[in-house]
């Protein structure tokens, strides 16, 4: 049974890196662009390749784990709810991204006629799609239970942390008042009640 769930919260990955990112591979495109993009930031830049790196370091190790390449105790009960945790953050993160609509991207930005979003889970905290992802990351390390993945997800959790710090500073620069408005009204980052 354990297995099961292994390979579930592996469809949970394989979802979101096909379905959310597209088949473009989009992701590879904005991490090069942000690399790239003189106006990002350089902390930007260093949390873009770290999350990078940190992401693909849990996926791998589910992966592993699941093809029986590497083992480690693991707990059916903590399978399932790590499955379940998953799901609904990658649920989450589709959720979140359909209040965006155009202006969703991978790289910190501004668009054209740019404005701030704050229906839906936007009016719950103003980086839904990152508490959503802390989520699936999360879920995954549940159900693969290590002192690795647990590192990895406090990493993570780190990593956004600083990237919503940021991307809130870059948005206030360039949308001004209407991002200090909304900063005013939605007083949480990622996490209602607490940050």
């Amino acid at each position: 049974m354990i297995t099961l769930f292994n390979w579930l919260v592996i469809a949970v990955w394989l979802i979101w890196f096909v379905l959310y990112w597209g088949p473009e591979i989009r992701v590879i495109r904005d991490v090069r662009e942000t690399l790239l993009k003189a106006s990002n930031s350089r902390l930007d830049q260093i949390l873009v390749i770290g999350l990078s790196l940190a992401i693909l370091a849990l996926f791998f190790v589910a992966l592993m784990v699941t093809l029986g390449v590497a083992a480690f105790p693991q707990h059916e009960a903590a399978g399932a709810a790590g499955f379940i945790v998953a799901a609904a953050g990658l649920a989450g993160a589709f959720y979140s991204r359909s209040f965006l609509g155009r202006f969703w991207t991978a790289v910190t930005t501004v668009q054209k006629d740019h404005l701030v979003v704050d229906k839906g889970p936007y009016g719950w905290v103003r980086h839904p799609i990152y508490t959503a992802t802390l989520a699936m990351y999360l879920g995954t390390t549940l159900a693969f239970l290590s002192a690795g993945t647990a590192f990895l997800l406090l990493a993570l959790t780190v990593f956004y942390a600083l990237k919503a710090l940021d991307e809130e500073r870059f948005l206030t620069a360039q949308l001004g008042a209407a991002y200090t408005n909304y900063r005013q009204r939605v007083r949480y980052r990622l996490v209602p009640g607490i940050w």
